[in-house]
């Protein structure tokens, strides 16, 4: 892994002054990260496996079977690749859901999703939203309540946004080019009948 990033596989195409190919950087990553993903391709449809791992040096090392489907297909010299996820902090751990075979691989939380929604509720219902968001939000991980208009229209202000705009509600998308323009406030229901009765030329 001396010159990481620079393989027909490996070199980035879309915005490649954002990758970062230097080896300490990149070694740093590694030690940082709890969790891999393996991506592998079985008979043209690609599956991805979470898995933990650690490094040796320039060495990866992947923990798992070696009789899994993954390491059969890894030893075949089947194409791969590897994602390390951070984890920035956990906020909500329920050890005995990790060794439940009932969860142990997608398909199987799909079908038991049911059974899992309520496990994960029954440890929610623990603490309130405004707690699981203060929790959430220190960890950095994007989230929020659900708001009543006027709690809505108090978070834009305490975000610094202008959710009114003379008047009226404001647009939440901003474009720099073509920015949104606010000719009439919307009328009442009733106070433009007339005028549009007239424009259309129909009978009042």
């Amino acid at each position: 892994m001396t010159t990481p990033g620079n393989s027909s596989r490996t070199k980035i195409k879309r915005l490649p002054e954002k990758a970062h190919t230097d080896v300490v950087a990149l070694h740093s990553v590694l030690d940082s990260g709890l969790v891999a993903h393996v991506g592998v391709v079985d008979h043209g449809q690609p599956i991805v496996i979470p898995v933990g791992y650690a490094r040796d040096r320039d060495t990866l090392l992947i923990h798992g079977s070696s009789a899994s489907r993954m390491f059969t297909l890894l030893d075949s010299g089947s194409p791969a690749c590897v994602t390390v996820t951070l984890l920035d902090g956990l906020v909500l751990g329920i050890a005995e859901l990790a060794s439940d075979s009932r969860y142990s691989t997608n398909p199987n939380r799909v079908e038991n999703r049911s059974s899992l929604y309520n496990e994960l509720n029954q440890a929610l219902v623990t603490a309130t939203a405004d707690y699981w968001h203060s929790e959430l939000s220190k960890q950095g991980i994007p989230c929020g309540p659900i708001n009543s208009i006027p709690q809505a229209f108090e978070l834009a202000e305490q975000l610094g946004l202008e959710p009114v705009h003379n008047g009226m509600v404001s647009n939440p998308v901003n474009f720099s080019r073509t920015p949104a323009v606010y000719r009439l406030v919307p009328p009442d229901l009733g106070n433009a009948t007339s005028e549009v009765v007239a424009e259309l030329n129909l009978d009042d």
